[in-house]
Protein backbone atom coordinates (compact mmCIF):
# COMPACT_ATOMS: atom_id res chain seq x y z
CA UNK A 1 0.00 0.00 0.00
CA UNK A 2 1.56 3.48 -1.03
CA UNK A 3 2.55 5.95 1.43
CA UNK A 4 -0.21 8.60 1.97
CA UNK A 5 2.54 11.42 2.01
CA UNK A 6 5.07 11.36 -0.34
CA UNK A 7 7.44 13.27 2.05
CA UNK A 8 7.58 9.88 4.23
CA UNK A 9 8.01 6.64 3.65
CA UNK A 10 4.69 5.19 4.81
CA UNK A 11 4.70 2.09 2.69
CA UNK A 12 3.13 -0.99 3.93
CA UNK A 13 3.69 -4.84 2.41
CA UNK A 14 1.34 -6.54 1.94
CA UNK A 15 2.16 -10.38 1.63
CA UNK A 16 0.82 -13.48 0.39
CA UNK A 17 -0.03 -15.58 3.55
CA UNK A 18 -1.40 -18.61 1.70
CA UNK A 19 -4.83 -20.12 2.63
CA UNK A 20 -6.44 -19.66 5.73
CA UNK A 21 -9.14 -21.33 7.91
CA UNK A 22 -12.80 -20.73 6.82
CA UNK A 23 -15.93 -22.17 8.16
CA UNK A 24 -18.78 -23.89 5.74
CA UNK A 25 -20.34 -20.63 4.96
CA UNK A 26 -16.87 -19.25 3.53
CA UNK A 27 -16.56 -16.55 6.59
CA UNK A 28 -13.66 -16.64 8.58
CA UNK A 29 -12.84 -19.09 11.79
CA UNK A 30 -10.54 -16.47 13.16
CA UNK A 31 -10.94 -12.72 13.16
CA UNK A 32 -7.02 -12.32 12.96
CA UNK A 33 -7.05 -15.20 10.21
CA UNK A 34 -4.43 -17.20 11.90
CA UNK A 35 -5.19 -18.54 15.60
CA UNK A 36 -3.17 -17.52 18.43
CA UNK A 37 -0.97 -20.91 19.39
CA UNK A 38 -1.86 -20.55 22.72
CA UNK A 39 -5.30 -20.36 21.84
CA UNK A 40 -5.66 -23.77 20.06
CA UNK A 41 -3.17 -25.62 22.46
CA UNK A 42 -5.46 -26.74 24.45
CA UNK A 43 -7.63 -28.66 22.41
CA UNK A 44 -4.81 -30.08 20.25
CA UNK A 45 -3.15 -34.08 20.59
CA UNK A 46 -0.54 -34.87 22.50
CA UNK A 47 1.20 -35.20 18.75
CA UNK A 48 0.16 -32.17 17.47
CA UNK A 49 1.97 -29.99 20.34
CA UNK A 50 4.88 -31.90 20.21
CA UNK A 51 5.15 -31.39 16.29
CA UNK A 52 4.44 -27.44 16.81
CA UNK A 53 7.35 -27.41 19.38
CA UNK A 54 9.56 -29.29 17.40
CA UNK A 55 9.00 -26.51 14.73
CA UNK A 56 9.52 -23.79 16.59
CA UNK A 57 13.05 -25.86 18.10
CA UNK A 58 13.98 -26.23 14.18
CA UNK A 59 13.30 -22.30 13.77
CA UNK A 60 15.61 -21.58 16.80
CA UNK A 61 18.94 -21.67 14.98
CA UNK A 62 18.27 -20.54 11.65
CA UNK A 63 16.48 -17.41 12.93
CA UNK A 64 18.89 -16.91 16.03
CA UNK A 65 21.71 -16.60 12.78
CA UNK A 66 19.37 -13.59 11.52
CA UNK A 67 19.12 -12.64 15.19
CA UNK A 68 15.09 -12.19 14.49
CA UNK A 69 14.45 -15.66 17.39
CA UNK A 70 12.76 -12.83 19.64
CA UNK A 71 9.67 -13.58 17.68
CA UNK A 72 9.82 -17.24 18.90
CA UNK A 73 9.38 -16.14 22.32
CA UNK A 74 6.80 -13.70 21.66
CA UNK A 75 3.17 -16.23 21.68
CA UNK A 76 0.77 -12.89 19.83
CA UNK A 77 3.46 -13.60 16.90
CA UNK A 78 3.04 -17.92 16.87
CA UNK A 79 0.09 -18.55 14.98
CA UNK A 80 -1.13 -22.06 13.75
CA UNK A 81 -2.54 -23.17 10.70
CA UNK A 82 -3.44 -26.84 11.09
CA UNK A 83 -0.33 -28.88 11.69
CA UNK A 84 1.92 -25.65 10.14
CA UNK A 85 3.32 -22.56 12.58
CA UNK A 86 3.47 -19.75 11.40
CA UNK A 87 4.85 -16.08 12.50
CA UNK A 88 2.67 -13.54 12.12
CA UNK A 89 6.00 -11.00 11.65
CA UNK A 90 9.37 -10.89 12.35
CA UNK A 91 11.14 -9.07 15.38
CA UNK A 92 14.52 -8.35 15.90
CA UNK A 93 16.65 -8.72 18.46
CA UNK A 94 17.55 -5.18 19.39
CA UNK A 95 21.06 -6.42 20.54
CA UNK A 96 20.14 -8.72 22.87
CA UNK A 97 20.16 -12.12 21.80
CA UNK A 98 17.17 -15.03 22.29
CA UNK A 99 18.41 -17.74 24.86
CA UNK A 100 16.93 -21.09 25.58
CA UNK A 101 16.09 -20.28 29.01
CA UNK A 102 13.58 -17.58 27.50
CA UNK A 103 12.24 -20.18 25.36
CA UNK A 104 11.43 -22.64 28.69
CA UNK A 105 9.71 -19.78 30.17
CA UNK A 106 7.03 -19.72 27.29
CA UNK A 107 6.35 -23.28 26.87
CA UNK A 108 6.44 -23.94 30.60
CA UNK A 109 3.19 -21.71 30.13
CA UNK A 110 2.05 -24.06 27.92
CA UNK A 111 2.28 -27.44 30.39
CA UNK A 112 -0.95 -26.56 32.43
CA UNK A 113 -2.85 -26.75 29.55
CA UNK A 114 -0.53 -29.48 27.72
CA UNK A 115 -2.08 -33.01 26.83
CA UNK A 116 -1.77 -35.50 29.84
CA UNK A 117 0.20 -37.83 27.67
CA UNK A 118 3.34 -35.26 27.35
CA UNK A 119 2.79 -32.58 30.29
CA UNK A 120 5.69 -34.45 32.53
CA UNK A 121 8.28 -34.89 29.40
CA UNK A 122 7.27 -31.13 28.70
CA UNK A 123 8.00 -30.25 32.26
CA UNK A 124 11.14 -32.11 32.09
CA UNK A 125 12.28 -30.48 29.21
CA UNK A 126 11.57 -26.96 30.55
CA UNK A 127 13.66 -27.67 33.25
CA UNK A 128 16.27 -28.84 31.34
CA UNK A 129 16.14 -25.58 29.32
CA UNK A 130 15.92 -23.86 32.08
CA UNK A 131 19.05 -25.15 34.37
CA UNK A 132 20.84 -24.66 30.85
CA UNK A 133 21.41 -28.72 30.44
CA UNK A 134 20.23 -28.32 27.00
CA UNK A 135 22.60 -25.48 25.37
CA UNK A 136 22.11 -26.52 21.41
CA UNK A 137 18.91 -26.35 19.47
CA UNK A 138 19.82 -29.20 17.55
CA UNK A 139 19.89 -31.23 21.71
CA UNK A 140 16.11 -29.88 21.89
CA UNK A 141 15.34 -31.24 18.79
CA UNK A 142 16.71 -34.66 19.22
CA UNK A 143 14.77 -34.88 22.53
CA UNK A 144 11.34 -33.68 20.64
CA UNK A 145 12.30 -36.07 17.98
CA UNK A 146 12.27 -39.12 20.65
CA UNK A 147 9.14 -37.93 22.24
CA UNK A 148 6.98 -37.56 18.88
CA UNK A 149 9.03 -41.25 17.82
CA UNK A 150 7.07 -42.64 21.16
CA UNK A 151 4.40 -40.53 20.72
CA UNK A 152 3.20 -42.03 17.20
CA UNK A 153 3.62 -45.63 18.48
CA UNK A 154 0.52 -45.26 19.93
CA UNK A 155 -1.13 -44.23 16.37
CA UNK A 156 -2.54 -46.32 13.98
CA UNK A 157 -1.80 -45.03 10.14
CA UNK A 158 -3.35 -46.00 6.75
CA UNK A 159 -2.02 -44.78 3.40
CA UNK A 160 -4.09 -44.54 0.29
CA UNK A 161 -2.57 -43.64 -3.10
CA UNK A 162 -4.19 -42.98 -6.73
CA UNK A 163 -1.91 -41.57 -9.57
CA UNK A 164 -3.43 -40.82 -12.77
CA UNK A 165 -1.92 -38.65 -15.94
CA UNK A 166 -3.26 -36.81 -18.88
CA UNK A 167 -1.32 -35.51 -22.47
CA UNK A 168 -3.85 -32.37 -22.11
CA UNK A 169 -5.92 -31.09 -25.06
CA UNK A 170 -2.62 -29.73 -27.13
CA UNK A 171 -0.13 -32.77 -26.77
CA UNK A 172 -0.47 -36.10 -28.80
CA UNK A 173 1.75 -37.84 -26.38
CA UNK A 174 2.49 -37.73 -22.17
CA UNK A 175 5.67 -37.13 -20.80
CA UNK A 176 4.90 -37.65 -17.51
CA UNK A 177 5.25 -40.58 -15.37
CA UNK A 178 4.66 -42.15 -11.94
CA UNK A 179 4.43 -44.83 -9.30
CA UNK A 180 2.30 -46.77 -8.53
CA UNK A 181 0.79 -47.84 -11.73
CA UNK A 182 -1.88 -44.92 -12.98
CA UNK A 183 -5.50 -45.68 -12.34
CA UNK A 184 -5.13 -47.89 -9.64
CA UNK A 185 -5.74 -47.87 -5.74
CA UNK A 186 -3.33 -48.89 -3.54
CA UNK A 187 -3.98 -49.14 0.07
CA UNK A 188 -0.88 -49.76 2.35
CA UNK A 189 -1.03 -50.57 6.55
CA UNK A 190 0.76 -48.88 9.03
CA UNK A 191 3.92 -50.97 9.01
CA UNK A 192 4.51 -50.45 5.50
CA UNK A 193 6.47 -47.85 3.57
CA UNK A 194 4.01 -45.47 1.65
CA UNK A 195 5.98 -44.42 -1.87
CA UNK A 196 4.61 -42.25 -4.16
CA UNK A 197 6.60 -40.69 -6.98
CA UNK A 198 6.02 -38.28 -10.11
CA UNK A 199 8.16 -37.00 -13.00
CA UNK A 200 7.29 -35.08 -15.67
CA UNK A 201 9.74 -35.23 -18.75
CA UNK A 202 10.80 -31.58 -19.73
CA UNK A 203 8.55 -30.01 -22.13
CA UNK A 204 10.70 -28.99 -25.57
CA UNK A 205 13.06 -31.79 -25.00
CA UNK A 206 13.67 -35.18 -26.83
CA UNK A 207 13.35 -38.32 -24.75
CA UNK A 208 11.48 -36.10 -22.04
CA UNK A 209 9.05 -39.10 -21.71
CA UNK A 210 12.16 -41.54 -22.14
CA UNK A 211 13.60 -39.75 -19.06
CA UNK A 212 10.69 -39.99 -16.95
CA UNK A 213 10.03 -43.39 -17.04
CA UNK A 214 13.83 -44.01 -16.48
CA UNK A 215 13.84 -41.25 -13.13
CA UNK A 216 10.83 -43.72 -12.02
CA UNK A 217 12.34 -47.15 -12.51
CA UNK A 218 15.80 -46.33 -11.01
CA UNK A 219 14.56 -44.40 -7.79
CA UNK A 220 12.30 -47.16 -6.93
CA UNK A 221 15.17 -50.12 -7.39
CA UNK A 222 17.09 -47.25 -5.19
CA UNK A 223 14.68 -46.61 -2.70
CA UNK A 224 14.43 -50.66 -2.46
CA UNK A 225 17.44 -51.81 -1.99
CA UNK A 226 17.54 -48.62 0.80
CA UNK A 227 14.16 -50.27 2.70
CA UNK A 228 16.27 -51.98 5.68
CA UNK A 229 18.78 -49.12 6.08
CA UNK A 230 15.43 -46.69 6.65
CA UNK A 231 13.82 -48.49 8.68
CA UNK A 232 16.99 -48.56 10.74
CA UNK A 233 18.28 -45.19 10.34
CA UNK A 234 18.22 -41.38 12.47
CA UNK A 235 15.97 -39.26 10.17
CA UNK A 236 19.14 -37.47 9.38
CA UNK A 237 20.38 -40.16 7.58
CA UNK A 238 17.16 -41.33 6.25
CA UNK A 239 17.58 -37.84 4.44
CA UNK A 240 20.86 -38.07 3.18
CA UNK A 241 19.72 -41.61 2.14
CA UNK A 242 16.83 -40.39 -0.22
CA UNK A 243 19.29 -37.70 -1.34
CA UNK A 244 21.83 -40.07 -2.53
CA UNK A 245 19.06 -42.35 -4.21
CA UNK A 246 17.96 -39.53 -6.11
CA UNK A 247 21.69 -38.38 -7.22
CA UNK A 248 22.06 -41.88 -8.67
CA UNK A 249 18.87 -41.89 -10.19
CA UNK A 250 20.36 -38.35 -11.70
CA UNK A 251 23.73 -40.26 -12.98
CA UNK A 252 21.88 -42.63 -14.89
CA UNK A 253 20.00 -40.70 -16.88
CA UNK A 254 23.06 -38.23 -17.59
CA UNK A 255 25.57 -41.02 -18.11
CA UNK A 256 22.70 -42.63 -20.74
CA UNK A 257 22.79 -38.88 -22.32
CA UNK A 258 26.61 -39.30 -22.37
CA UNK A 259 26.21 -42.51 -23.75
CA UNK A 260 24.02 -41.41 -26.90
CA UNK A 261 25.77 -38.22 -27.30
CA UNK A 262 23.23 -35.73 -26.28
CA UNK A 263 24.01 -32.56 -26.01
CA UNK A 264 22.32 -29.26 -24.89
CA UNK A 265 18.97 -28.92 -25.75
CA UNK A 266 18.86 -32.74 -26.95
CA UNK A 267 19.48 -34.10 -23.59
CA UNK A 268 16.83 -36.02 -21.70
CA UNK A 269 15.82 -34.69 -18.57
CA UNK A 270 12.94 -34.82 -16.28
CA UNK A 271 11.97 -33.50 -12.74
CA UNK A 272 10.65 -34.99 -9.78
CA UNK A 273 8.30 -35.18 -6.74
CA UNK A 274 8.63 -38.03 -4.11
CA UNK A 275 6.58 -38.77 -1.01
CA UNK A 276 7.85 -41.43 1.32
CA UNK A 277 6.62 -42.73 4.77
CA UNK A 278 7.88 -44.15 7.76
CA UNK A 279 6.61 -44.40 10.95
CA UNK A 280 4.94 -41.52 12.09
CA UNK A 281 6.59 -38.78 9.75
CA UNK A 282 6.51 -38.22 5.93
CA UNK A 283 9.58 -37.60 3.49
CA UNK A 284 9.20 -35.05 1.05
CA UNK A 285 11.89 -35.23 -2.09
CA UNK A 286 11.94 -32.69 -5.48
CA UNK A 287 13.69 -31.73 -8.36
CA UNK A 288 12.23 -29.22 -9.94
CA UNK A 289 9.22 -27.84 -10.64
CA UNK A 290 6.98 -29.90 -10.04
CA UNK A 291 5.15 -29.32 -6.49
CA UNK A 292 3.83 -31.36 -3.67
CA UNK A 293 1.01 -29.61 -1.35
CA UNK A 294 -0.26 -30.68 1.75
CA UNK A 295 -3.97 -30.21 2.54
CA UNK A 296 -6.12 -30.57 5.32
CA UNK A 297 -9.61 -29.59 6.10
CA UNK A 298 -8.69 -25.66 6.46
CA UNK A 299 -5.37 -25.17 4.90
CA UNK A 300 -3.49 -26.38 1.86
CA UNK A 301 0.11 -25.38 1.98
CA UNK A 302 2.34 -25.86 -0.74
CA UNK A 303 5.56 -27.65 0.62
CA UNK A 304 7.76 -27.34 -2.15
CA UNK A 305 9.44 -24.22 -3.93
CA UNK A 306 10.00 -24.35 -7.56
CA UNK A 307 13.17 -24.72 -9.01
CA UNK A 308 12.93 -22.33 -11.76
CA UNK A 309 14.60 -18.74 -12.04
CA UNK A 310 11.49 -16.98 -10.73
CA UNK A 311 11.69 -18.88 -7.38
CA UNK A 312 15.78 -17.94 -7.04
CA UNK A 313 15.34 -14.50 -7.62
CA UNK A 314 12.38 -14.47 -4.74
CA UNK A 315 15.07 -17.01 -2.57
CA UNK A 316 18.47 -14.32 -3.57
CA UNK A 317 15.93 -11.38 -1.70
CA UNK A 318 15.54 -9.22 -5.63
CA UNK A 319 12.00 -9.53 -6.13
CA UNK A 320 8.47 -10.32 -4.74
CA UNK A 321 7.09 -13.90 -6.55
CA UNK A 322 4.31 -12.18 -8.20
CA UNK A 323 7.02 -9.60 -9.85
CA UNK A 324 9.18 -12.17 -10.33
CA UNK A 325 6.72 -14.16 -12.20
CA UNK A 326 6.48 -11.98 -14.37
CA UNK A 327 9.56 -11.59 -15.93
CA UNK A 328 10.47 -13.25 -19.30
CA UNK A 329 11.84 -17.11 -18.89
CA UNK A 330 10.74 -16.89 -15.39
CA UNK A 331 9.70 -20.68 -15.29
CA UNK A 332 12.78 -21.69 -16.60
CA UNK A 333 14.58 -24.88 -14.63
CA UNK A 334 17.84 -24.13 -12.77
CA UNK A 335 18.12 -27.62 -12.22
CA UNK A 336 16.42 -31.32 -13.33
CA UNK A 337 17.18 -34.89 -13.40
CA UNK A 338 19.73 -35.97 -15.47
CA UNK A 339 20.96 -33.23 -17.25
CA UNK A 340 24.23 -32.93 -15.84
CA UNK A 341 26.56 -34.81 -12.94
CA UNK A 342 24.81 -34.85 -9.58
CA UNK A 343 27.64 -32.90 -8.01
CA UNK A 344 25.75 -30.11 -9.60
CA UNK A 345 22.36 -31.41 -7.94
CA UNK A 346 20.95 -30.25 -4.58
CA UNK A 347 17.61 -32.07 -4.18
CA UNK A 348 15.74 -30.92 -1.50
CA UNK A 349 14.37 -33.41 0.82
CA UNK A 350 11.94 -32.78 3.53
CA UNK A 351 10.43 -34.02 6.48
CA UNK A 352 7.05 -33.54 7.97
CA UNK A 353 5.53 -34.95 10.99
CA UNK A 354 2.49 -36.98 10.81
CA UNK A 355 -0.55 -35.53 13.26
CA UNK A 356 -3.77 -35.40 11.34
CA UNK A 357 -5.64 -36.69 8.56
CA UNK A 358 -4.26 -35.03 5.63
CA UNK A 359 -3.84 -35.46 1.71
CA UNK A 360 0.04 -35.26 -0.07
CA UNK A 361 -0.95 -33.93 -3.70
CA UNK A 362 2.16 -34.30 -6.15
CA UNK A 363 1.82 -32.83 -9.43
CA UNK A 364 3.62 -31.75 -12.64
CA UNK A 365 3.05 -28.07 -13.62
CA UNK A 366 0.54 -29.06 -16.15
CA UNK A 367 -1.88 -29.10 -12.75
CA UNK A 368 -0.28 -26.42 -10.90
CA UNK A 369 -0.62 -23.90 -13.24
CA UNK A 370 -2.40 -20.81 -13.15
CA UNK A 371 -3.11 -21.37 -9.19
CA UNK A 372 -5.67 -24.44 -10.28
CA UNK A 373 -4.81 -26.14 -6.67
CA UNK A 374 -5.44 -23.16 -4.78
CA UNK A 375 -8.76 -22.20 -6.65
CA UNK A 376 -10.44 -26.00 -6.43
CA UNK A 377 -8.56 -27.51 -3.62
CA UNK A 378 -11.81 -26.92 -1.24
CA UNK A 379 -14.41 -27.92 -3.62
CA UNK A 380 -12.28 -31.11 -5.26
CA UNK A 381 -9.87 -32.58 -2.40
CA UNK A 382 -11.24 -31.10 1.21
CA UNK A 383 -14.69 -33.56 0.78
CA UNK A 384 -12.39 -36.76 0.89
CA UNK A 385 -11.52 -35.84 4.56
CA UNK A 386 -14.69 -34.62 5.45
CA UNK A 387 -17.22 -36.00 3.54
CA UNK A 388 -16.00 -39.48 2.60
CA UNK A 389 -15.51 -38.68 -1.39
CA UNK A 390 -14.18 -41.91 -2.70
CA UNK A 391 -10.15 -40.56 -4.24
CA UNK A 392 -10.49 -41.97 -7.66
CA UNK A 393 -13.44 -39.93 -8.59
CA UNK A 394 -11.62 -37.03 -6.68
CA UNK A 395 -8.61 -37.95 -8.79
CA UNK A 396 -10.06 -38.25 -12.00
CA UNK A 397 -11.65 -34.70 -11.61
CA UNK A 398 -8.01 -33.43 -10.73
Amino acid sequence: MPSPDDRVNLEIWFLEYGTVPLDEAGELQYQELLPLLSEVWQKATAIQQLNWLWQIARLWQPMQNKEVATSLLDPSLLRVNGAIVQLLKLKFDEGKQASLPELAQLWSRWIPQASPEIAPFLQQLCQHLEQSDITQSEQLLALLDRAIEQCGQHQKRTYQIYTCTDSGPTRDHNEDACYPAEDELVEIGDREMALAIVCDGIGGQEGGEIASQLAIETLLEEINHLTTELEEATPQHQIRAIEQAICTTNDFISQRNDSENRQERQRMGTTLVMSLTHAHQMYLAHVGDSRIYRISPTSCHQVTVDDDLASREVRLGYLLYRDAVQYPNAGALVQALGMSSSLSLHPTVQRLILDEDCIFLLCSDGLSDFDRIEQFWRSEIVPILTQGRNLVEAGKVC
